[in-house]
């Protein structure tokens, strides 16, 4: 137990037979007996971030990544978080890794949460919604004594609740039961229409390419009033 900051990171590595109650409890036993407080602490967080509803604050950045992994196996929720993106909805990400990461250039040590998700990658020139990894690092300073909610949070992450999952289960049946095999088929493009970025010179000059293309969309048509031109009307 002496280079306790070691072991603890290195449980988030080990299976969650390692989080069992009982195993902690018998590893403050040894803390205990070792008299290394400093441990004995740390792991009496561990295990009420296992056990507890409440929302802990983490007492170091070693304990960090075994805290959170603690509370995501408390919650049940199968290790999925969820981030609010740019377009204000609320995305799960599945929790594939936490760990402890140095700084290559200051040594300094920072927690690291990775994560997998069908979502649109911030690092990709179009908005296209594809399987990306997420790396999100907090510093000490975002970390030491915060509790871990509020860790989460100055990510726009958050942990998984019943209304975000019934929220997200909402449009994932909506999607598939109105969007993708209603209005794919009832709309397509026969003249210039408003787009976003990269296609908005093609599609605002009535391109050939575009005419006849499907379109998806479910929004009133009253909500594109303002980018259609009186001498130019929109056609879908």
């Amino acid at each position: 137990m002496k280079n306790s900051h070691r072991e603890l990171s290195d449980m988030i590595s080990l299976g969650d037979e390692v989080f069992n109650t009982d195993i902690i409890k018998h590893l403050i036993d040894v803390a205990r007996e070792e008299g290394v407080k400093t441990d004995v602490k740390n792991m009496e967080t561990i295990y009420k971030a296992l056990v507890d509803n409440d929302d802990l604050a983490v007492r170091n950045i070693n304990s960090f990544p075994a805290m959170m992994k603690a509370r995501l196996i408390n919650l049940e929720q199968d290790f999925w978080i969820y981030r609010k993106y740019k377009d204000g909805i609320y995305y799960p990400e599945l929790v594939v890794d936490i760990k402890l990461r140095s700084d290559s250039m200051t040594g300094q040590v920072n927690g690291c949460i990775s994560t997998k998700a069908y979502a649109i990658d911030d690092n990709y020139e179009k908005n296209e919604f594809k399987v990306v990894e997420h790396h999100y690092v907090f510093t000490p300073g975002e970390v030491v004594r915060r509790k871990l909610s509020a860790i989460l949070s100055e990510k726009d992450l958050y942990f998984s609740t019943d209304e975000l999952r019934k929220a997200h289960d909402d449009r994932v049946e909506r999607f598939y039961n109105v969007v993708r095999n209603g209005f794919a088929k009832q709309f397509k493009i026969t003249g210039p229409v408003h787009s976003e970025r990269s296609m908005r010179r093609s599609f605002s000059s009535g391109s050939k390419d575009c005419i006849g293309n499907k379109v998806i969309h479910d929004v009133p048509s009253d909500c594109f009033s303002h980018y259609v031109r009186s001498d130019r009307p929109t056609h879908i």
